[in-house]
């Protein structure tokens, strides 16, 4: 097997902004932790620790091939044996066994209020006041708080390295990378705090793989799951219209990056300034209607595996 495969679970630190969409003057948050989230945090602690702000770009691209992550579910669990996936059923959308969506709201996500100030007088800004969603990290059940968990998979291609302005050649493998990802900070509104998680325990995977209880193939280059009748997706799946027959909600996906524009006959280079094309995807928690194969492509999106 060309591939480490590590399960991690991080404990929530403090509040995470997962960026969503706008619903009215409310911004949304997602309810978990999209592979190109956790590939951003990767990314920067690798640069930080071995590289330049300019090797941003290239330690990103290396990263995308060689190491790639499942998206991250909240638990309750600090061992992550008890993951909320997602889910749809004949009731609407669940998380885990026990959370119907209007539950996992109600228990799991909180907002707050901003509002920006208008400097001349000091008072609020017309038409900026905002409320901003966010996953809490502790949470109140049965009069018992409770922390909350991020649970996912890494998979590690074993030997690799990366050439940077530091060090010749830095060989990545776990015992490294663990300390460099230990601490993460994921999302949006870091800046106020938000999005902070630690490394509270991990595993690593052996015999016949599974990861969120679904089957895994390791081959060369390639992670693939098998899915079957009834199972639902680990994370956005690719769609192929009137192709495969799956139960379950669409979006389109869109992401920013490190990379480089030209506007007005300046070049712009920065984070963000790469906008990705859009891919329209079966959402986290949509149900497979027949027997499949599935890779694990960039960011922990998936994709059709044919014959």
């Amino acid at each position: 097997m060309n591939w480490e495969i590590i399960k991690l679970i991080y404990k929530a630190e403090s509040p995470m902004h997962i960026g969503y969409h706008k619903l009215g003057f409310i911004q949304r948050t997602r309810y978990y932790i999209p592979g190109k989230a956790l590939w951003g945090a990767i990314t920067a602690n690798l640069t930080r620790s071995i590289g330049v702000y300019r090797d941003y770009k290239v330690f990103g691209e290396e990263i995308e091939k060689k190491i790639k992550t499942t998206y991250f579910y909240p638990s309750l669990d600090r061992l992550g044996e008890d993951v909320l996936l997602p889910a749809y059923s004949d009731e609407g959308l669940r998380y885990g066994k026990d959370y119907s969506q209007s539950d996992f709201e109600r228990i799991f996500i909180s907002s707050y209020g901003q509002t920006a100030i208008e400097a001349s007088n000091n008072t609020a800004e017309e038409k900026s006041l905002h409320e901003t969603e966010y996953v809490s990290h502790q949470v109140k059940i049965d009069d018992e708080i409770k922390d909350v968990y991020f649970v996912g998979y890494v998979f590690i291609q074993k030997g690799f390295s990366l050439k940077n302005r530091k060090l010749e050649n830095e060989k990545i493998n776990w015992n490294n990378l663990r300390e460099i990802i230990k601490e993460i900070f994921i999302g949006g509104e870091r800046k106020y705090g938000m999005g902070r998680l630690n490394l509270v325990n991990e595993f690593k995977q052996g015999g016949k793989e599974k990861v969120f209880g679904k089957e895994v193939q390791v081959k060369n280059d390639n992670i693939s799951f098998n899915l079957n009748v009834g199972d639902s997706i680990i994370s956005h799946l690719e769609t192929e219209y009137n192709s495969l027959k799956i139960k379950g909600d669409i979006e389109p996906l869109v992401g920013r990056k490190y990379g480089e524009i030209e506007k007005d006959g300046k070049k712009h280079i920065g984070f963000g300034q790469d906008i990705s094309k859009a891919k329209i995807c079966w959402v986290p928690g949509s149900i497979i209607q027949e027997d499949i194969n599935l890779k694990l492509s960039e960011y922990g999106i998936l994709s059709i595996i044919r014959g």
